[in-house]
């Protein structure tokens, strides 16, 4: 290739001077110019001495701490702050040794949490559906649950998961519906069960003795069915499928009550003197006793629905005679105050 007869004549000599200026630098990475660069390294005592002193300068700024900033040193004034007594007053509480913090870490730790899923999870979704037989007594408590809590029992825990799916039930039907009739019998409600060899027999309603002074209803007219007396709290339930019967070795009447919904309902719950379950004045220690507001609610009749006790006795006495000579189970479920009611119901 001939690259001068490409530049013009009168740069040739420029070019020329140019091209003799350039000398191109060989790689070390050349095994023909190895020997050159072992002349160049012919002396490797200085230059690891370098290297060594470059290291322990190194070593020394990586491991000195930059210096504290000196604190801020503000004017006190002669009387201490709000700030300042408080700080100190926890500073003698000392709480760190009431509450130490390594429990709550222990108890918020994966290995805690773990440990707390698998006892009331024994499988990833459910637990199987056993056949129960003749042991369906001590599954409801018939020996305190001796030897089934721990570790939780599968079959304990199908029981205990179901019966408050029926709860789950209950507050469902409420609130697609909360509304109740002052001037009218309510009409029969559709519950969604989540058993489908269950069939409900019942609805079931709970008054409240007391009432809200009516300058609530012109102060807020809108609350509706929070201020309502009567209200739907749940339903009793039957077994109706052969095999769901066989399985459990018996079959089983559910009443579930749902929780606190209504103004009312949380005015009862405040109701807290303790008064004697018959109703009678007698203040014997023998005589059990029961909170006045959940009592109440129990007993209290409306307008034109029955009270809770007359429906599930009247209703529990009507499948009793319906199912006679067979093996059944009357199970109460009930969740927030309405489980104390099921202890309420179940005397």
């Amino acid at each position: 290739m001939q690259i001068g007869s490409t530049i013009p004549a009168n740069n040739l000599q420029l070019f020329q001077a140019r091209r003799a200026s350039f000398k191109c630098s060989s790689s070390p990475l050349n095994p023909l110019n190895r020997t050159q660069v072992q002349a160049q390294n012919a002396n490797p005592v200085v230059s690891t001495e370098v290297t060594k002193k470059h290291l322990s300068n190194l070593e020394k700024l990586l491991q000195k701490q930059p210096p504290d900033p000196e604190p801020v040193q503000k004017e006190s004034s002669s009387r201490p702050s709000l700030e300042n007594k408080a700080k100190g007053l926890l500073e003698a509480l000392n709480l760190a040794k009431v509450w130490p913090e390594m429990k709550a870490m222990e108890e918020m730790s994966p290995r805690h949490l773990n440990r707390l899923q698998r006892l009331l999870s024994k499988s990833p979704e459910y637990s199987p559906r056993n056949n129960l037989g003749n042991r369906w007594r001590e599954y409801h408590g018939s020996r305190d649950w001796a030897g089934l809590l721990d570790p939780l029992d599968e079959n304990l825990r199908r029981e205990v998961v179901r019966y408050g799916e029926f709860i789950q039930a209950a507050y469902h039907c409420f609130h697609s519906d909360p509304a109740t009739s002052a001037n009218e019998a309510p009409w029969p409600r559709h519950v969604a069960l989540p058993e489908k060899s269950y069939k409900v027999t019942k609805s079931l309603y709970a008054t409240s003795s007391i009432g809200l002074p009516k300058w609530v209803d012109d102060v807020a007219p809108d609350l509706g069915w929070m201020t309502q007396r009567s209200s739907w709290i749940g339903y009793v339930a039957v077994c109706d499928d052969r095999s769901e019967i066989q399985r459990m070795g018996r079959r089983d009447i559910v009443i579930a009550l749902r929780g606190t919904a209504t103004c009312l309902e949380w005015g009862e719950n405040f109701r807290n003197l303790l008064v004697p379950m018959s109703g009678d004045n007698d203040s014997s220690d023998a005589q059990p006793k029961v909170e006045c507001g959940f009592l109440s609610l129990f007993k209290t009749r409306g307008a034109h629905v029955e009270s809770l006790a007359e429906s599930v006795v009247e209703e529990v006495q009507r499948l009793l005679e319906k199912y006679k000579g067979e093996t059944l189970s009357i199970t109460i479920t009930g969740h927030s105050p309405w489980g104390s009611l099921s202890f309420v119901g179940g005397g």
